[in-house]
């Protein structure tokens, strides 16, 4: 008996894929744990993995010039890191 998505995920954008849709992410998709202030991806370089969040926030940030770095946006269990894939950016 397959389960509702609403019960395998808390994420909230794969719970509105379609079964199709899931059944391509699936092969590829693993659960990680994900530590404070972990960097899940860097600009200007190839994203490796894209992460769905189930609990917890993520923090874009921007570096400035001096070295410290400023929050420009956040995402949580109702989206994912990596959108500039889906812009079509590598």
């Amino acid at each position: 008996m397959d389960l509702p998505k609403a019960f395998l995920f808390q994420n909230r954008l794969l719970r509105t894929l379609s079964d199709s849709d899931l059944a391509l992410i699936m092969p590829h998709a693993d659960r990680v744990p994900l530590h404070v202030r972990q960097v899940l991806e860097t600009a200007h370089q190839k994203i490796e993995y894209v992460y769905f969040l189930e609990s917890g926030l993520g923090s874009v940030m921007a570096g400035k010039e001096s070295g410290s770095a400023i929050e420009v946006g956040m995402f949580g269990r109702d989206g994912m890191s990596g959108t500039s894939l889906v812009q079509g950016d590598t």
